[in-house]
């Protein structure tokens, strides 16, 4: 199916559901070739084009459903986002995963190591007061986690085995009610 107009805005396709219950209309992508599935098979795309400075069609994004584990009894989904960068390469700036444990469902964000994610407003770690918190970064390395403004330095987590540590470059400042505690080596500073 191929529709072409040449006026602003158009085509416009319009699903409408008028049924009065809470449900909506449906768009379905179904992948059945006819054998097994195999871990990576493409279930269906949306992909975004247009012109650069150039004239160029190009595909500056695309949205794709996967199949992240075939196995059966323990199938799982992915759905990835992808976006043009550098040089018109689509790249996958957002991975949403399930596992094959019930419930888990793992998300990544972003693409190279200097990659930026921005949040706007709170960050929320678990859904209840009973939910625990964490922050993981990798093992074994130097700097695993840096604290940043600009060019200036505040903290500074490294993992490298047998190393641990957590480097304090910025003077810290604790309030005369407050203390800091190093429960592992006994020792504390300005406890009462």
């Amino acid at each position: 199916l191929s529709v072409e107009s040449s006026t602003s805005t158009k085509p416009l396709l319009v699903m409408k559901n008028t049924t009065n219950d809470a449900h909506s209309a449906i768009l379905r992508f179904i992948s059945d070739k006819g054998a097994a599935g195999g871990d990576g098979d493409s279930c269906g795309k949306i992909e975004f084009f247009g012109d650069d400075d150039n004239q160029d069609n190009i595909k500056f994004a695309y949205i794709e459903g996967l199949v992240a584990d075939a196995s059966n009894g323990d199938e799982c989904g992915a759905l990835y986002f992808y976006v043009a960068e550098n040089d018109g390469n689509n790249t996958t700036g957002l991975k949403i995963t399930g596992t094959t444990t019930d419930g888990h469902v793992d998300v990544e964000i972003g693409a190279g190591d200097n990659s930026v994610t921005k949040v706007m407003g709170h960050l929320q770690f678990g859904t209840t007061t009973d939910d625990k918190a964490m922050i993981k970064f990798p093992d074994n390395l130097g700097d695993a986690l840096t604290f940043k403004e600009g060019n200036n330095v505040y903290l500074k987590f490294d993992s490298t085995d047998s190393s641990e540590r957590i480097h304090l470059i910025k003077t810290t400042r604790v309030n005369a009610s407050e203390k800091i505690e190093f429960r592992d080596t006994g020792l504390f500073i300005n406890s009462s």
